[in-house]
């Protein structure tokens, strides 16, 4: 009894490893393949849009040039070196949002659809899944984790259960997320390694991001009635029967928006602008995207009132948050240096190449 307990216990214990042990995990195993793996390149050539491309039918096995373990640290310094502008971007993003957050401007901005629309759920819940889902086109969902109570509640005091207050914001942020519209930390990161034009594609993306946003309203609008018609068929109706704290609040209670809040939001509507328009029109690159969200978090604070000790300590706090994100990217940039040094890059890529040429074309397409 005592031995089962205790393997019980040794079972429960297991924790996943932290993000950086597992991308440190991975450029362990990639140096480890540089020894392994033949060693072999692509021609490469400049085509007439400037950027380099290969010849598929170039490529040759050469010398191996494996790397060693020790350069591992090197690699990794390297890596943030050459992510620098990257780096900076994400982290003064977040210090610009949390000047926004923190000012109350979204949440008035949240309350102010929730008066207008509270009988209209056809209207509430999409409109409510548009905010958050244009917010997460340049941040991510988890920064937003923090409006659940509000959402929760005005889901609550509407009649619905709290699924459909926490959905409005997991799953309208994920449209935005997953469609990568403007975000800096997947979409551009992609096209930055990828030697794509920033903000390149942005119409197919703009079209998948209605497309989902449409699916998930109706999804959600169609949830959001039937719970609210026989409460019993949601799954969370005996916790949402135990809690009254979350509909002792009602609309009422959430502060209309003064001329403040809609400052600090007109401001971000227009940075967002701006950086689509230097992005398509001035060949702007990341360097004046982080410009744009320093300004964005300064003209933030001052609209929302704050003097420049409150700034500072907003762009702190956001540059807290984004850190393990910007980290990340430096770290995961290490692996493709390590696969590139070690010459295997161009190995793999055409052995997976030589793979899909054997599978189906229907195949092909989803592989």
């Amino acid at each position: 009894m005592e031995n089962s307990a205790t393997l019980n216990k040794k079972k429960k214990e297991f924790k996943m490893p932290h993000t950086f042990v597992i991308i440190l995990g991975i450029i362990v195993f990639s140096t480890l393949l540089t020894w392994i793996v033949p060693a072999g390149v692509f021609d490469r050539a400049e085509n007439s849009l400037g950027m380099t491309v290969i010849n598929p039918d170039s490529f040759s096995y050469i010398d191996s040039s494996p790397v060693s373990i020790l350069s591992i640290p090197k690699y990794i310094i390297e890596g943030f070196m050459e992510s620098a502008d990257l780096f900076f971007l994400i982290l003064f993003s977040g210090c610009a949002f949390d000047v926004i957050t923190s000012s109350g401007a979204l949440q008035a901005a949240v309350g102010k659809v929730a008066k207008k629309f509270a009988t209209k759920e056809s209207i509430f819940i999409p409109a409510l899944s548009l905010i958050f889902a244009l917010i997460c086109t340049t941040q991510g969902v988890n920064m937003f984790i923090g409006f659940a109570p509000i959402t929760v509640m005005i889901a609550r005091t509407m009649g619905f259960d709290s699924i459909v207050g926490a959905a409005v914001i997991l799953l309208g942020g994920a449209v935005g997320f997953a469609t990568g519209t403007l975000n800096t930390s997947t979409t551009i990161v992609g096209q930055k390694l990828a030697e794509l034009p920033l903000y390149s594609g942005i119409e197919y993306r703009a079209f998948c991001f209605v497309v989902f946003l449409i699916v998930t309203s109706v999804y959600l609008v169609r949830y959001a009635k039937k719970v609210r018609q026989n409460p019993e068929l949601s799954p969370m109706y005996e916790l949402d029967s135990k809690d009254t704290k979350s509909i002792e609040g009602d609309l009422d209670s959430i502060e209309d928006m003064k001329l403040r809040d809609w400052l600090v939001m007109l401001s971000l509507v227009g940075t967002l602008a701006v950086i689509v328009y230097g992005g398509m029109n001035l060949d702007w690159g990341l360097t004046e995207n982080t410009m744009a969200f320093v300004w964005l978090g300064i003209i933030a604070g001052i609209f929302a009132g704050y003097d420049s000790n409150k700034i500072a300590s907003c762009f702190v706090n956001g540059a807290k948050r984004m850190i393990s994100a910007a980290m990340i990217i430096g770290m995961a940039r290490a692996v493709s240096a390590i696969l590139s040094d070690g010459a295997i890059l161009d190995s793999i890529v055409n052995s997976m190449g030589a793979v899909l040429m054997v599978l189906p074309t229907f195949l092909q397409g989803i592989a």
